[in-house]
């Protein structure tokens, strides 16, 4: 996933890889991250949250989530793995056209 600070300063998902953890764990794009781990991080710095994910202990993150449409927050279990990105997208506009 990628995270960004939003025009209101809270740290927001920005994307969600597909296939990846976080998008198998239920996170979406557009989701506010609240808590790492139990430690608020609502307008906390991109480089500081990042290093609380990639400093975890363990299998897992927990993610504390707030989420447009929902009242409450919402917590996700985030397995800690491995992602593999694909840089190069391809696409058939017809049988010889490819981009």
């Amino acid at each position: 996933m990628v995270i960004q600070n939003n025009a209101d300063g809270k740290v927001e998902i920005y994307e969600c890889y597909k296939g990846a953890s976080a998008e198998m764990s239920g996170i979406l794009t557009g989701d506010i991250v609240r808590g790492v781990n139990g430690a608020d991080v609502t307008f906390a710095d991109i480089s500081e949250v990042v290093n609380m994910i990639a400093e975890t202990e363990g299998d897992c993150v927990e993610l504390l989530i707030e989420r447009e449409g929902e009242e409450d927050l919402l917590t996700f279990s985030v397995p800690i793995r491995d992602v593999e990105l694909q840089y190069v997208f391809s696409e058939m506009y017809d049988e010889t056209i490819g981009y």
